[in-house]
């Protein structure tokens, strides 16, 4: 059996060209969208950027915008100071806004670079809104104008901040436990 079968069984015939239709339109420049984190990954160097950070956002809001999925690329290593910064900000907020754990495994000494591992467990699932902003660019062979969607800002889910405003006033006022006075048995 050979794996270039069509499930008509007609064998796929040899081009140098193909088009799986579907061109996603674009989201209008400064909509905000409730989406889930699909996916986190280490992308290697190209010509134009050093090795960053890809994240995939889906939009998970009902509307006309459901399930689009954008990819993130954040340039935590940029040889510009500045950059830089701006690209650890980003990627501290996500991490914020999910588990936290890659705060904590730095924290711990953990290296983080290229874990895709741990970029995986840390970010996948997280739920957040972003602001979506739009990119066109020329293409230089043939001068026609490119563009696409790209995530302009993140925050917290509606009613996040709330919830844990609140869950903050409940932890000062009970006052926090001493681990050693707390007599919760682990039942494994």
């Amino acid at each position: 059996m050979t794996f270039f079968k069509k499930s008509d069984g007609s064998a796929v015939v040899k081009s140098t060209s193909a088009d799986t239709g579907g061109f996603q339109k674009l989201i209008p420049e400064g909509t905000q969208l409730q989406c889930a984190i699909a996916g986190a990954v280490w992308a290697p160097a190209t010509r134009n950027a050093s090795d960053h950070i890809v994240i995939t956002l889906h939009v998970t809001e009902p509307g006309p915008y459901r399930n689009f999925a954008v990819d993130h690329k954040i340039h935590v290593l940029d040889a510009s100071d500045k950059k830089r910064d701006k690209a650890l900000d980003m990627l501290m907020t996500y991490d914020t806004l999910c588990k936290g754990e890659l705060a904590k495994a730095d924290a711990a000494g953990k290296n983080l670079m290229g874990d895709n591992g741990l970029l995986a467990r840390s970010l996948n699932g997280g739920v957040l809104v972003a602001t979506f902003a739009v990119w066109e660019i020329e293409n230089e062979k043939t001068n026609e104008i490119m563009s696409g969607n790209w995530v302009r800002a993140i925050c917290a889910k509606p009613g996040a901040r709330e919830d844990a405003k609140e869950a903050d006033k409940k932890a000062d006022a009970v006052g926090a436990v001493d681990p050693e006075e707390d007599d919760f048995e682990i039942p494994f």
